[in-house]
């Protein structure tokens, strides 16, 4: 089945995104707002707002985690043992080798330095560090997220009749209570959870089950324009939705996710050198997403070449380590499952089985 190269695009623009944000933070904080009344909107705001890249990465772990056969089938205890063990050697082994490589970095060079106790590392060896304050950032601060992401591979086959029978009731149902949980908590333990990031993770899945019929409606010109739309103002925002709490953020990477399914048959049907270019950065964007940080071993010049450097250093250290690690470790896990005495037929994440335009 052809890889589906619109899902390896957006992996890509979402790493960018969380890539620009870390580096915005390094580098002044740079801004270029609106005059007047539109002081709120900054053209430089998709660097601020790049955090938003792992609420696009949410989306995108719904919609392909749900293609997968192992996730379709886990109706038994049986298979739902052989779609965990699937989802836990896919994002386990490359993450273990990650938390060696940082509790090293920090250790001998001093660089991005983190809590990185062994308690700190037994949390996350268990994917459960981001259940306590103290535990939440510890050895690399963008490990918070792969904990939220496990923990909703867990949840799915639980949810997957209501996402084939009532995705819209059960969108606004974990959409009340990610709302509600913003709105009366303010620790990151709460606001960063994988109920509250739930229905990124639903609209995602939604997305993927009911894809033809999604994307008819998002595909139209107008619709699809007032998508994009949609998603300029998100990244260029800058201005206060105190009263949402961090659901503003699922709002916001609701609407990138729904961009997503709006180019998908535009990407298919053009595949153009710059898709072809973010697909390989979301090929990569794993590994690239793990060692985030790297550009904090290099001191970065202020100015443009500093921008230069620290997208450099961060991609290419990524995807170096995408080819030493990531992909050895796809390649064991696939022989490892298909090893096992009743493996299920698991699909690749980004081979999608949507109908794709020829």
């Amino acid at each position: 089945m052809a890889r589906a190269l619109f899902i390896d695009v957006y992996r890509g623009l979402a790493v960018l995104l969380v890539t620009g944000f870390h580096l915005w933070r390094a580098l002044d904080k740079p801004t270029l707002r609106a005059p007047g009344s539109l002081r709120s909107f900054d053209a430089l705001g998709a660097l601020a707002n790049g955090s938003l890249g792992v609420d696009l990465f949410f989306f995108i772990s719904g919609f392909c985690v749900v293609l997968a056969a192992s996730a379709r089938n886990a109706r038994t205890p049986g298979a739902y043992g052989h779609y965990v063990l699937a989802r836990w050697l896919r994002v386990a082994p490359a993450y273990y080798v990650a938390i060696v490589v940082w509790n090293v970095i920090i250790a001998w060079a001093g660089v991005a330095v983190k809590p990185h106790s062994f308690h700190d590392n037994l949390t996350h060896l268990l994917f459960v560090h981001n259940w306590s304050a103290a535990t939440f950032f510890s050895v690399s601060g963008v490990f918070w997220s792969l904990g939220v992401e496990l923990q909703f591979y867990l949840l799915l086959p639980l949810l997957l009749p209501w996402l084939r029978a009532r995705p819209l009731r059960l969108l606004a149902l974990v959409g009340l209570l990610s709302l509600a949980i913003n709105l009366t908590c303010a620790s990151v333990v709460y606001t960063w959870s994988v109920l509250a990031f739930l229905p990124l993770f639903v609209a995602g899945a939604g997305c993927a089950l009911h894809f033809e019929g999604v994307r008819r409606v998002l595909g139209r010109p107008g619709v699809m324009a007032l998508t994009l739309l949609s998603a300029g103002i998100v990244l260029s925002y800058r201005g206060k939705l105190a009263a949402l709490g961090e659901f503003k953020r699922v709002v916001a990477g609701l609407v990138l996710g729904l961009c997503m399914v709006a180019t998908s048959e535009l990407i298919a049907r053009h595949p153009s050198r710059v898709w072809r270019g973010l697909a390989f950065l979301g090929r990569a964007s794993y590994s690239i997403y793990l060692y985030n940080y790297l550009y904090q071993a290099l001191p970065l010049p202020h100015g443009p070449m500093g921008w230069v450097w620290g997208f450099v250093v961060v991609l290419g250290g990524g995807t170096l380590m995408h080819f030493a690690v990531e992909a050895p470790c796809m390649r064991w896990r696939k022989r490892v499952l298909e090893r096992l005495p009743v493996a299920p037929r698991v699909a690749e994440e980004n081979r999608a089985s949507v109908p794709l335009p020829p």
